[in-house]
């Protein structure tokens, strides 16, 4: 499938790009360049195991200064076919997901990322906006959830990704509240408590595969203070 042709600040205001199908192996995108460090993700998540839907009907703007989006399938199997445009203030993209069953069950069926230069994303009132709506026989309400985006990698909440981001996880790991050594699991709506903070699971999934696993935290220390990749974007 081909990728999701991302709407950039060089393309005219209100140009249009063409609609494509999501890429379940969707690489970064490399027109934004390496000043846009901070990786915002947002995931659109099914958590009710019994809703059988047909169809999501998605949309995702961010604000222009920021650098927006591209979309990547979840765990849950299915299609994602999107397009995306960009006006004088937002970039936008939005499609339809179909899932591979009937009942896909809870997990997740697809991200959405924004790269951005300054790690304020979060406190911008304004600096994004999403829905989606459900089509099916039986969609019970709050079957779907678009999360917050969050900061990947960013696990104690100040804003940045280092080292105490990294012992936050391996701490977790080692204390057998993610994932046993050896071990691999999907990366689904679970709530895990540490620390005396609350994360989905899914929020551990630092490479954006749709699982979550020593890969994970390997990726994870790379990117804390002297990693090879210290003060870089997750590309996924």
């Amino acid at each position: 499938m081909n990728n999701i042709k991302k709407a950039t600040a060089a393309i005219a205001a209100a140009a249009l790009c063409a609609v494509s199908a999501l890429s379940t192996t969707l690489n970064a995108n490399a027109a934004a360049d390496a000043s846009y460090k901070y990786t915002y993700r947002s995931v659109l998540l099914i958590k009710n195991s019994d809703a059988q839907i047909s169809k999501i009907t998605w949309n995702y703007a961010v604000l222009r200064r920021y650098y927006g989006n591209y979309a990547k399938l979840g765990n849950l199997g299915g299609t994602n076919v999107g397009g995306g445009s960009a006006g004088d203030q937002y970039e936008s993209c939005g499609g339809t997901y179909t899932p591979s069953k009937a009942k896909p069950g809870c997990g997740i069926a697809f991200t959405v990322s924004t790269f951005a230069k300054t790690n304020d994303f979060l406190t911008n009132p304004k600096a994004f906006s999403c829905g989606a709506s459900c089509t099916g026989s039986y969609i019970p309400k709050f079957s779907t959830e678009f999360t917050r985006p969050f900061l990947v990698g960013d696990l104690n909440y100040d804003g940045q990704v280092n080292d105490s981001d990294y012992w936050e996880m391996r701490t977790a790991v080692e204390a057998g509240m993610i994932y046993r050594s050896g071990s691999s699991l999907k990366a689904d709506v679970t709530n895990i408590y540490w620390h005396g903070r609350s994360y989905g699971l899914y929020m551990f999934d630092m490479n954006n595969d749709g699982y979550v696993n020593s890969a994970d935290l390997t990726l994870l220390e790379k990117h804390k203070n002297g990693g090879s990749l210290a003060g870089k974007r997750f590309d996924s």
